[in-house]
């Protein structure tokens, strides 16, 4: 089988562990690239399969509505984001197939609505559009415009924003025992999760997920990133609007950032506000965004592992949605960006550890049979190869078991690079007089290139490409010692800030940094069972009771 976080181990005679599997962020890039481009289908304009069951005997791939609703958009996102990380142009036809799909459906409204398959379930006497899905399709958007900068995106995404806000409700008085008076904040809301195409709302019909004003405020954080690109007023109006309703009147959220609902929804909106937070200067959403992110943080791992619901039921029943580890790390450098420097290790621990380890990087032992000819919903040839790359829509802490989430989940393999992406993006920042280093792994930069001895040791070096002042993220667990040789020279410490440490290097020098590099045991209770988790520095190297074989 197959077993989570059992680290690749090489002994030397003395029987003493000499290596330990590195974190490699673009080969985790290749794999999904892989996965995006062949869980597709040939005969339906390359449409994904959401459902994706491995597990089953034989291994099955299937459609279903959110399909087009929803991952035609996000698996667009994802594919240009891995493209520009990779810098290939691989998986080009599908980002062109999949952009025709997505403006197909847009209709004169703006709004984009759901296309109507044969193996669509829902009723489709008038299309409708999932409000929750909208946060995937602004995402959509914005990997659009930073992909071509193409003026049609522009209007469509102008155009749709205008359109949702003649579907919103708008908060605008207040009339209760003391009398009517002007409600003093922007507000709006969707009051159901449905819209249907031509008739409206339909409050008879619902998805069955509730908390309505949690699910359909996802979209703050993808409004708020189409303001930055494009300063569009109105995006900013309906993030706000949105944002005030969710906070201060559905009483879903309460004041310390407590929630009884789905993680993915609440942490994406609470990177959202620490995004207007910082456009608006509101201390309050930079206060709930952080309260937000504390109270789930209370509820994850040390090494990310997050649960896909709290308060639902009991959290030995929880299994962990990549797509939150996604929001986790969105969340956390947004955070960061307001100055709350500490989430940069929660954000390195999550990304190197339960991120990576939620990836599907083997499938020599699912059962295959490509002697069945495929239906125009199901697909049954190739799994084990094609399917090498997705990410687990329900993990335990210790594996990738099938056992609580039956399949591997269309929505996590949009998520999973996208968070890799940001954690990419946001590895080196500029800064006014020099530029930051937060995220310590072997990468390649303008400036310089990282080579790191992490897990086996606390070293890296730094080889600069071109004069450089550099400043340095000093992770906590890095401790007091710190040596710093330049040239193979001991160079004393510089600290720009209690954060950072400051070193200036030429064209063609090293710098070469060792530190503290702590090799622990800790005890952590998930799932109602208390795990024995191995660390070396900031990654996990084991982890026992040992996770339960893939298949």
């Amino acid at each position: 089988g197959y077993y989570y976080y059992k680290q690749t181990q090489i002994k030397n005679k003395d029987n003493k562990f000499m290596d330990f599997k590195k974190f490699d962020l673009k080969n985790h890039l290749k794999l999904a690239l892989n996965y995006l481009q062949n869980m597709t289908d040939k005969k339906c304009d390359l449409l994904p399969y959401w459902l994706v069951g491995i597990q089953q005997k034989p291994a099955i791939a299937k459609h279903s509505r959110v399909d087009d609703a929803e991952l035609v958009p996000s698996w667009s996102a994802s594919l240009i984001r891995v493209q520009e990380l990779l810098n290939t142009k691989e998986g080009d036809r599908h980002i062109s197939t999949w952009r025709k799909l997505f403006y197909r459906d847009i209709a004169e409204d703006g709004i984009r609505y759901c296309h109507p398959y044969p193996w669509t379930k829902s009723d489709f006497e008038h299309m409708f559009i999932d409000i929750h899905a909208l946060a995937y399709i602004f995402d959509c958007f914005t990997a659009y415009y930073d992909r071509f900068q193409d003026n049609k995106d522009i209007a469509a995404c102008n155009k749709m924003i205008s359109g949702l806000k003649k579907l919103c409700h708008k908060r605008k008085e207040v009339n209760f025992w003391g009398g009517s008076y002007p409600y003093g904040k922007i507000s709006y809301y969707f009051p159901y999760d449905n819209y249907y195409k031509g008739v409206g709302w339909k409050p008879e019909k619902w998805t069955g997920r509730g908390e309505e004003a949690v699910r359909n405020s996802m979209m703050i954080g993808p409004l708020a990133e189409w303001y930055i690109r494009t300063n569009h007023e109105e995006a900013l109006d309906l993030a706000c609007g949105l944002a005030n309703h969710v906070l201060y009147e559905s009483r879903l959220i309460t004041w310390e950032g407590r929630y009884n609902s789905h993680v993915h929804s609440a942490v994406w909106i609470a990177a959202g506000l620490a995004k207007i937070a910082k456009i608006t200067n509101n201390k309050q959403y930079e206060r709930m965004a952080k309260n937000i992110y504390d109270y789930t943080l209370s509820y994850c791992s040390s090494f990310g592992w997050v649960p896909e619901y709290i308060g639902w039921h009991s959290q030995n029943d929880e299994h962990c949605e990549t797509c939150c580890i996604r929001d986790m790390v969105e969340c956390g450098i947004e955070l960061v960006k307001l100055g709350y420097f500490e989430y940069l290790d929660t954000v390195d621990r999550f990304v190197r550890n339960h991120l990576a380890e939620s990836q599907i990087q083997n499938l020599d032992g699912i059962e295959i049979d490509n002697s069945l000819e495929d239906t125009p919903d199901c697909t049954w040839k190739d799994l084990d190869k094609r399917a090498i790359g997705g990410f687990s829509g329900g993990s335990m802490p210790n594996s990738i078991s099938l056992t609580k989430f039956r399949s591997v989940a269309g929505c996590c393999i949009s998520t999973a690079p996208q968070a890799f992406w940001m954690f990419w993006k946001n590895t080196v920042t500029k800064d006014k007089d020099f530029t930051k280093l937060n995220f310590i792994y072997n990468s390649e930069w303008d400036d310089f290139s990282v080579s790191t001895q992490y897990p086996q040791e606390g070293k890296f070096s730094l080889k600069f490409k071109k004069d450089c002042s550099l400043a340095l993220f000093a992770n906590p667990y890095w401790g007091e010692r710190i040596s710093i040789l330049k040239e193979g020279k001991i160079e004393p410490a510089k600290w720009l800030d209690p954060n950072y440490l400051f070193v200036e290097a030429k064209k063609g020098e090293t710098i070469e940094i060792i530190h503290g590099f702590p090799v622990l045991t800790k005890k952590e209770m998930l799932t109602g069972t208390e795990f024995e988790v191995e660390w070396r520095g900031n990654t996990v190297v084991d982890i026992f009771p040992t996770g339960e074989p893939l298949t």
